[in-house]
């Protein structure tokens, strides 16, 4: 496979020379920052192969099966899978903004007076990827575009884990721990509901969740999503039926589920190296920042509300689903992994102020917030991306850049 010239002497090169550059100004050993910045150049090689290669055939698989089959867009919510088509296009821009934006970061967190080390790696690169498109859709350039997207990305990294903390607080009673997941949006829109229903005053503490039946499943992103993906495919295929369409169903929902694994191994390679620097960087500069996590480190307080809050979330998703197919508009297919994650947080901070009920409740109104605005987002999106971002903060981002956008060129 051909390699694009963009790459090539760019984005890969631009995250191995951050990398040294940086471990050698932590005075680490200069082998030990030679291996982690081929680590970052090979984790990007395998984001663009897959971006270029698996992603590109499965997508336009689905969206032909699912244009001739049902007449409908049908597109899937995914965070890495909606990452990859732009970083095939925008790559150094991306890690351009993804790198400014953690320097940015830490020089906020130190002079700000109560500060969080944002720490959900992913979810910084998955900004840092729609603000590259979002921006140069403006029409923004080179040093600009990375400059006013890292300015976005730092902010957003500094501010949100700060918005989040009273639910944190609520939830687990601390101040130690922050939390770094940009879906801060539908939270706060599902905790307001959740207040609606009054909270029992003695609610009888609830055993761990074990993982049994479908949660096994659940709790694997990579098998949930290529199991959904195949049922979906072998779903579309069954309207035709052409000689061997069950096994090449099957194929393209795993194909699907391929590109996911090999983009969290290309992002785990690239992160692995650069979240640990950013730490022992922090430690040292900014000592006082309180580190902010992705959600499953909260998961331990809501004992007994993962499945129920995944349920009411995904049902939520299949009740939009259902009116944006009525309504002739871009379908969102519910996504395991969105729905999971999303869901089940959303259910425990709900349960923090309405117990049992408004753990419930908070969790369906997260599911409608992110099958509701994944559809403007995604139409705001260049065309023929047949996915698209999952999580509430990305796409209120994304469709108030497009907005501007919009305006802009009236």
């Amino acid at each position: 496979m051909p390699i694009v010239a963009d790459w090539v002497g760019r984005a890969e090169w631009l995250a191995a020379l951050v990398i040294l550059l940086t471990a050698l100004a932590l005075r680490r050993s200069f082998w030990t920052a030679l291996t982690a910045a081929v680590k970052a150049a090979l984790g990007c090689l395998i984001l663009w192969w897959v971006a270029a290669g698996p992603l590109t055939s499965a997508l336009a698989a689905l969206d032909s099966a699912s244009r001739q089959a049902l007449g409908l867009e049908l597109v899937l919510p995914v965070n890495e899978l909606a990452m990859l088509p732009l970083l095939r296009d925008l790559g150094a821009a991306t890690l351009g903004i993804f790198f400014l934006a953690g320097a940015l970061m830490l020089l906020l967190v130190r002079f700000l007076p109560r500060a969080y080390l944002f720490l959900s790696g992913h979810h910084s690169l998955f900004m840092a990827a729609l603000l590259a498109g979002a921006l140069a859709a403006l029409g923004l350039r080179g040093l600009a575009l990375v400059l006013a997207g890292g300015l976005i990305l730092a902010l957003l990294q500094a501010f949100s884990p700060f918005l989040a903390q009273p639910l944190v607080r609520r939830l687990t009673g601390e101040t130690a721990v922050g939390l770094a997941h940009f879906s801060l949006f539908s939270y706060l829109c599902a905790a307001t509901v959740a207040r609606l229903f009054p909270r029992p005053s003695a609610a009888p503490a609830e055993p761990p969740e074990r993982a049994g039946g479908i949660t096994v499943l659940l709790q694997e992103p990579l098998a949930a999503t290529a199991a959904l993906s195949a049922l979906l495919f072998v779903f579309l295929a069954a309207f035709d039926r052409a000689p061997g369409w069950l096994s090449a169903a099957l194929y393209q929902g795993l194909l699907l589920g391929l590109s996911l694994a090999l983009a969290a191994y290309g992002a785990r390679l690239l992160l692995g190296e650069w979240i640990p620097l950013l730490q022992t960087a922090a430690e040292r500069f900014a000592p006082r920042a309180i580190p902010a996590l992705d959600v499953p480190a909260l998961f331990p307080y809501m004992a007994g509300l993962l499945l129920p809050g995944f349920l009411a979330s995904f049902a939520a998703g299949l009740l939009v689903m259902a009116v944006q197919a009525a309504a002739g508009l871009p379908v969102i297919v519910p996504s395991v992994v969105p729905h999971y994650f999303t869901g089940a947080a959303a259910a425990g901070f709900g349960a923090a102020w309405g117990g049992r009920k408004g753990a419930l409740a908070a969790a369906f109104t997260n599911g409608l917030i992110i099958a509701a605005l994944a559809v403007p987002l995604h139409l705001l999106q260049p065309a023929g991306f047949a996915t698209t971002f999952s999580d509430a903060d990305f796409q209120l981002v994304g469709i108030l850049l497009g907005l501007i956008r919009l305006a802009l060129t009236r």
